[in-house]
């Protein structure tokens, strides 16, 4: 995509740590594409959004917007607001959803208010409807999967044992070196550049499958088995309460 053209960019959980990478470098290098950065909590008054906000504040197409995918009917109206501008014409049509929010429940299960576990529901059974519902038609687009590699820097390793931190925080300074020995231990922001390329870059437009960041790699053997690729599509359109009507499937 020529940094000259237009459309719209929807990336969930803008406020993380391989996102705020991918903001800064969309904004920097696209300065002509419309960003939708969605987080649970807008508020400036966490400190993760502030940071976003301060980011954007350079661009006067990128806002941050409220999304909950804990909440399926937030999705929902989220997604039927967001068409609604599109065909009125108060952003471009949308080029690409980058699905990037994810929670994790390490000691016990939590569950959402539809019932669902949550890590299932965010990570999965939210953006599965967002995407069915923003998708103006399903022919001609493409499914891309980006492995971030493990980013040693992010945010996500708080919760992490001290020791385990503190690893961390070494690794961090010897990444210089490490990129020649293996790209799966990275920064956030080498992630959240690669990130870019891959949803809007020309070099990979056409692309899909799976990649570990940049570089194209083989699929696990169960996301390349139909019947199981089947059996969830039919489950998450029943949990998620779809109907034809509501997906380009209408047409």
């Amino acid at each position: 995509m020529p940094p000259s053209e237009t459309g719209t960019i929807i990336i969930t959980g803008a406020n993380g740590s391989c996102a705020l990478s991918f903001v800064s470098h969309l904004i920097t290098d696209y300065p002509n594409l419309t960003l939708l950065a969605t987080v649970r909590n807008a508020s400036p008054s966490d400190p993760n959004t502030a940071r976003l906000a301060e980011i954007i504040s350079t661009s006067s197409r990128a806002s941050i917007e409220s999304l909950d995918l804990s909440s399926l009917s937030k999705v929902r109206t989220f997604a039927d607001k967001t068409a609604q501008r599109v065909e009125k014409g108060e952003i471009p049509p949308i080029k690409a959803i980058v699905c990037n929010a994810f929670t994790m429940s390490l000691k016990e299960q939590v569950y959402t208010e539809d019932g669902f576990e949550r890590t299932f529901q965010v990570n999965h059974l939210s953006h599965y409807l967002l995407v069915l519902k923003l998708n103006p038609k399903l022919s001609g687009i493409t499914a891309t999967a980006m492995d971030p590699g493990g980013m040693v820097d992010s945010r996500a390793h708080k919760i992490q044992k001290p020791i385990i931190r503190f690893a961390f925080s070494l690794i961090v300074l010897l990444l210089p070196i490490t990129k020649h020995f293996t790209d799966e231990l990275r920064s956030s922001a080498q992630s959240g550049r690669e990130l870019v390329e891959l949803a809007v870059g020309d070099k990979y437009q056409g692309e899909k499958g799976y990649f570990m960041g940049a570089r194209r790699e083989k699929e696990d053997a169960i996301c390349m088995d139909a019947e199981k690729r089947d059996v969830l599509w039919k489950a998450c359109w029943e949990w998620a309460g779809i109907k034809k009507k509501e997906t380009a499937l209408e047409q």
